[in-house]
């Protein structure tokens, strides 16, 4: 009996150590999973960096507070790591994704991490081509006042013309050379204040001529006035001040990511890049040569990013931030992950751990 007991009491205890294992928390190894990066600073920044990134200190900080362990792959763009995601070929997508309607249709989302939103990039080199000005010079606003101008210039050499020649005998007797003649007087008396026509004769000869000298110098003023002010608005202004902007033009944007779906479903002419120097390369050309878009658009907070980092680099943001955007971390359709994952985020949110990150990769940026 008792060899046959024997057994009987290593079994029960071999099971009953199997049941408290799990109690004990080493019932078995952590939890690995398999994580697609994608490069994306500030929020997954590449290897050499000092700083990892906001997503990656806010990832690790989660993998810590569930004991997990992890694999991690690069992917090239945010649509190339979520067909990895649909595919099981990876458990999770860390990086600025942002949670979009087509997108949830095909993978489930943690609760937002980061507010952001699109917006658009600029050169600040512009040039004031003669054909900027011709065409904001020509508005119908110039156009009835330079009307009016012209009128009285060609009523002021009709009249002058008549008048010299039934008064001056060496004036010219043909029409063409007459109206030539009196043009010239005209045009140096209202452009230069001076003139060698002597004017008509008596009181109404004399307020004809303050008449036409003031016409000439509202004339001179008016165009030099309309001619700044058209420049400087072109400087500070730019063609591109926002989305309702971008129809007929070329513009860049990031492919693989909603910059590219906004500017496709808008139709759009667009140019896709592989990241935001090489659209940037496009953008501000070497001297000399010629942009291949006109604008950028990008997450506002990855544009802000980079231009902070790149102060010697013409270029700016401008417009409002439109198709308003969170960043979570992606995870496949009734994924056991989404629970885990939203219960840190809500602990390291109400910490203050997630603004402190904000605040040490973004600045003021993430504050606005």
């Amino acid at each position: 009996s008792l060899a046959v007991g024997a057994p009987m009491k290593v079994t029960r205890f071999l099971l009953l150590i199997l049941l408290l294992l799990p109690a004990m928390g080493f019932a078995q190894n952590p939890k690995m999973l398999r994580v697609g990066l994608v490069p994306t600073a500030p929020f997954v920044n590449a290897p050499t960096d000092a700083k990892p990134g906001i997503s990656i200190e806010l990832w690790r900080a989660i993998v810590d507070a569930n004991a997990w362990a992890c694999t991690y792959t690069d992917y090239k763009s945010t649509d190339e790591a979520l067909k990895a995601l649909i595919g099981d070929k990876i458990d999770v997508v860390v990086g600025a994704t942002s949670i979009n309607k087509k997108r949830r249709a095909e993978v489930d989302f943690s609760q937002p991490f980061f507010r952001a939103g699109l917006q658009i990039m600029i050169s600040e080199v512009r040039p004031h081509t003669f054909d900027a000005v011709w065409e904001s010079l020509t508005d119908p606003a110039h156009l009835t006042i330079f009307g009016v101008l012209v009128v009285v210039v060609i009523v002021l050499c009709v009249f002058v013309t008549l008048f010299e020649r039934k008064h001056n005998p060496d004036f010219p007797k043909t029409w063409q050379d007459g109206f030539a003649e009196s043009f010239y007087y005209v045009a140096a008396l209202m452009f230069t204040g001076k003139s060698v026509y002597k004017g008509f004769p008596g009181v109404i000869g004399r307020l004809t001529m303050i008449i036409w000298m003031v016409a000439g110098v509202f004339f001179v003023a008016y165009i030099t006035s309309s001619i700044t002010s058209v420049m400087t608005v072109q400087r500070l202004k730019g063609n591109i001040n926002g989305p309702d902007d971008l129809a007929g033009r070329t513009i860049g944007d990031i492919e693989g990511t909603t910059s590219m779906e906004y500017l496709s479903e808008h139709g759009i002419q667009h140019i896709d890049y592989k990241d935001i120097p090489s659209a940037v390369a496009d953008l501000v050309p070497p001297k000399g040569g010629t942009p291949k878009i006109e604008a950028l658009i990008y997450d506002a907070p990855l544009l802000e990013y980079y231009d902070n980092q790149h102060q010697k680099i013409p270029i700016t943001e401008v417009g409002p931030i439109f198709q308003p955007e969170n960043y979570g971390f992606a995870v496949r359709k009734g994924s056991d992950l989404r629970e885990p994952i939203d219960e840190s985020l809500l602990f390291l949110l109400e910490s203050g751990f997630i603004q402190k990150l904000g605040e040490k990769y973004l600045g003021l940026v993430f504050k606005r």
